[in-house]
């Protein structure tokens, strides 16, 4: 398909359908009969519906955040009112919304705000030339804003063997601390004024589960090694929650643009479930969100705690309607004790697998997203 039709168009035309799981027959109303006009007819597409039989249509009419019809451009022609949004597809597919089972959201949208390597084969030049124009772009944050750069593909720097120090970052136009995330998720680069507010100096031991690297006469280059991070991530900021709701909401985006209508998140904080709860309870949330909260082995007792996230969070069955749901599921590393945290949460085994979705309320239901200038279905 990706031969014919381009994979944005693809995907983005999916975003709007949740499922569609049934045949024309099963939508349309008895033959001859009126049919209310929806909000939303698309037509002239390919309506990849992902039922029993891999059924294709070429129309489809959304009313109230459900689908009402799916079937052929001249029967929607029936759904179609005054106030009805009419798009012609021209061949675009709509196919149901995809599930993501393991995601990592929030530091996936933060990622998209800070400077994005991109996993590229850079020569020190151009590795410079990418930070410093995020840096001129974010000015506003200097002097002592941190500086976060992602997706550094260290061992692709050219040419092959070049490792980078902080005197690679100190040569930059700025005053800011700058943290370099490697790819790897082992390592960071810091510059000089990183290392001077975590405090790491010459005489600075390595920590127990990481490891300062340290040039010839000992004093550290800015690399730093598992456990070492930390030392500068503690002196990091939490984001605030604007900027969390901000993070959410670039997520979400994200999301919407490669079809995704479904997804939990794998590790989730506190902060995840208010920014989308916010998002909820302004009618911004464009997927449903799932949450698996994160029980240490080392915690005794985590059921309070957990109790009192599912009160605060959980929004409940899922609806059609405007508002997406959260339900927060429950993620552990040991099986047997799962299983003992899911009884005291009063939930039976089927009910709260953390992987499950509510597969039953989908059929019929669509997730209307925001309009968006110059995209494929605005």
């Amino acid at each position: 398909m990706e031969n014919i039709l381009p994979r944005r168009a693809v995907l983005t035309a999916g975003a709007l359908a949740a499922a569609v799981a049934a045949t024309d027959v099963a939508f349309a109303p008895a033959a001859g009969a009126a049919a209310d006009p929806a909000d939303i007819v698309l037509t002239d597409g390919y309506i990849y519906t992902v039922d029993a039989h891999d059924s294709v249509h070429q129309a489809l009419a959304v009313s109230g955040g459900r689908i009402v019809y799916v079937g052929t451009t001249k029967g929607a022609a029936r759904y179609v009112g005054k106030a009805t949004k009419v798009v012609n597809l021209h061949g675009r597919m709509v196919m149901p919304g995809l599930h993501d089972g393991h995601l990592h959201e929030m530091s996936g949208g933060k990622g998209l705000l800070d400077c994005d390597l991109k996993y590229a084969a850079l020569t020190v030049e151009e590795f410079q030339a990418t930070i410093q124009e995020y840096l001129d772009r974010t000015a506003e944050h200097e002097p002592d804003g941190w500086g976060s750069v992602v997706h550094w593909y260290q061992q692709a720097i050219r040419p092959a063997g070049t490792k980078l120090t902080r005197a690679d970052l100190d040569a930059l136009n700025t005053k800011r601390p700058i943290v370099v995330e490697s790819s790897d998720g082992h390592t960071i680069l810091v510059n000089s004024r990183a290392l001077e507010l975590a405090g790491i100096t010459a005489k600075t031991p390595n920590p127990p589960d990481g490891v300062i690297e340290r040039d010839k006469e000992g004093w550290p280059t800015g690399i730093l090694q598992d456990g070492a991070s930390n030392l500068v991530d503690a002196k990091i900021p939490r984001p605030t929650r604007a900027e969390n709701l901000k993070i959410a909401r670039t997520a979400l985006a994200a999301l919407a643009e490669q079809g995704v209508t479904t997804f939990m998140d794998a590790i989730a904080t506190e902060d995840a479930l208010r920014a989308f709860t916010t998002l909820a309870e302004q009618g911004r949330l464009t997927a449903r969100a799932h949450f698996a909260h994160l029980v240490e082995v080392t915690d005794t007792d985590p059921i309070p705690e957990l109790k009192r996230l599912r009160r605060k969070y959980d929004g409940g069955p899922i609806k059609a309607g405007p508002r997406r749901t959260q339900r927060q599921a429950v993620r552990d590393s040991s099986a047997p004790r799962r299983e003992r945290l899911l009884a005291s949460l009063g939930r039976g085994r089927r009910r709260t697998s953390p992987a499950r979705f509510e597969q039953q309320n989908h059929i019929k239901e669509a997730i209307p997203l925001p309009g968006k200038p110059g995209g494929p279905l605005a």
